[in-house]
């Protein structure tokens, strides 16, 4: 297994009082991205707000979405998350991206944040390419894209 220390300072510049918005799934890219980011919350004294989906396709989502919203409380972070009802007779996972991003958009729009990160694993290089499509459409000025590649077994 290979290990990279990422420091997240190193690739981005943090302001004071930045208002950050972070679309957290519970899954291991996004809650190392939000870990990260409460290492140096008080330094920068950053308004992190954690913004959650729950595609609502598996039983465990709803677990990981009451496990997100207790570690959010825990760990003194806003915490605001949706359920997807109903999908429509897209493709579900072009769909499911587009209802998240809409969503992430919102609460952006709603806090006023700086920046919307995000992470994403090796394996999503679908959804990271079609992500760095849409934010070339969307304000660049409010919208940052944040990736963590996880390297195992190598």
């Amino acid at each position: 297994m290979v290990i990279f220390v990422i420091q997240i300072e190193d690739s981005f510049t943090f302001r004071n009082n930045d208002k950050i918005v972070v679309g957290c799934s519970t899954g291991p890219d996004s809650m190392a991205l939000v870990d990260m980011l409460l290492k140096i919350r008080d330094k920068y004294d950053l308004s992190l707000i954690i913004a959650h989906v729950n595609h609502n396709v598996r039983q465990q989502s709803y677990e990981e979405s009451d496990f997100l919203k207790k570690y959010c409380e825990d760990n003194h972070l806003i915490f605001e998350s949706m359920i997807i009802e109903n999908y429509g007779d897209d493709n579900f996972h072009n769909e499911a991206r587009n209802i998240r991003y809409n969503f992430f958009e919102n609460i952006v729009n709603k806090y006023d944040a700086d920046y919307l990160m995000t992470a994403h694993h090796g394996d999503d290089l679908i959804e990271t390419s079609e992500v760095l499509i849409c934010l070339v459409m969307v304000d660049l000025k409010r919208l940052f894209l944040w990736m963590i590649i996880l390297l195992l077994d190598l």
